[in-house]
């Protein structure tokens, strides 16, 4: 019986320090990319149709440091250029983002970026 009680305390003690060991955080990388990929019946910013009523097929990615310098680049097919009578031609948008965030003190943040629009062929 007390063999047996014995093997019971032994075995609650190595799932206790398997369950600790498992809760134990991963550091944190000194970068992620990171990507996204989708196709919208409509795309639209602010209430208006990019795409004149039509789908769209979108994708991005984005790199982020640790140090809180970011990049990123989004594209999406768009039909509002050909439609507009000053414009070329063109059917893509793509945009280039980067910047700095960090915080100054708990829950006070900042991000200083800037982003541009290009439509190819325009």
């Amino acid at each position: 019986m007390r063999l047996k009680a014995t093997l019971i305390i032994i075995l609650s003690a190595l799932l206790v320090s398997t369950e600790v060991t498992a809760q134990t955080k991963a550091p944190e990388p000194d970068y992620t990319l990171s990507y996204n990929v989708g196709a919208v019946s409509d795309y639209r910013y602010r209430g208006i149709s990019q795409s004149s009523f039509k789908p769209a097929l979108q994708a991005g990615v984005d790199f982020a440091h640790k140090s809180g310098f970011y990049l990123g680049a989004w594209g999406s097919n768009v039909n509002w250029i050909k439609d507009y009578v000053v414009a070329t031609d063109g059917s893509l948008e793509i945009d280039l983002y980067g910047g700095y965030k960090g915080e100054i003190r708990k829950d006070f943040t900042y991000d200083l970026g800037v982003i541009a629009y290009q439509y190819p062929g325009n």
